[in-house]
């Protein structure tokens, strides 16, 4: 663009000024102020945490497709309890099992039966004793179970579900009286150095109608 010169005298002298208005005003269009270095920041930190987001709902979603699809099923990975076990039979000559005995009524006396477990953690070894014990001795529904298993040196606290009083008084005192004596003979035999058991129902001590004294020590 054509420059403009202005001139002005001073004291005899002659001076010019140039003014580039042209480029003057073609900067400052081109020019635009900055937005403030915290608005920068939040705005970079929420495309980011976005894509973030994105990218693992995404990857959780197509993994959740693929195994409904049974398509990242590894037939000799165990993935549950149950799966470990399977993979443990299939492999009887790396695995030694243990030999436990069982004692539970049956026709009015106490008999004895051997049953092989697969080793573990102890507690978990005692809580399958017990449902084992309580599933032959067909005295019991599925309802009542060991909901927890303590130790505290040579006694062992068992703590059966709410169903465990009225199983006993329907199954009656006899009946009550050999199945509650089996199982402390399977606990005292099976698993030293327990020689007392001690009967909780849903974490506390009772024998509000049951046929036996369940807040005694049996041994």
């Amino acid at each position: 663009m054509p420059r403009r010169v202005h001139k002005y005298r001073d004291e005899g002298n002659i001076w010019e000024e140039e003014a580039e208005y042209g480029r003057r005003r073609y900067r400052s269009d081109s020019e635009h102020p900055k937005a403030p270095l915290m608005l920068r920041v939040l705005t970079w930190t929420g495309i980011i945490l976005l894509c973030f987001v994105g990218g693992y709902l995404g990857a959780s979603w197509g993994i959740d497709f693929l195994n409904q699809k049974d398509l990242l099923v590894q037939d000799d990975v165990a993935v549950t309890s149950e799966d470990l076990k399977k993979i443990a039979l299939q492999e009887n000559n790396d695995v030694k099992k243990l030999t436990l005995k069982l004692s539970y009524p049956k026709d009015g006396n106490l008999i004895s039966e051997n049953f092989e477990l697969i080793p573990g953690i102890k507690e978990q070894e005692i809580k399958e004793t017990i449902e084992r014990l309580l599933s032959v001795s067909k005295m019991f529904s599925k309802e009542v179970s060991a909901k927890h298993i303590f130790r505290n040196a040579n006694t062992l606290y068992i703590n059966f579900t709410g169903p465990f009083i009225p199983m006993l008084s329907n199954a009656g005192k006899e009946q009550s009286t050999l199945l509650v004596n089996g199982l402390v003979r399977t606990m005292t035999e099976n698993f030293p150095p327990i020689k007392e058991v001690r009967f909780l129902v849903n974490g506390g001590v009772t024998t509000a109608g049951s046929p036996i004294d369940l807040t005694a020590i049996w041994k």
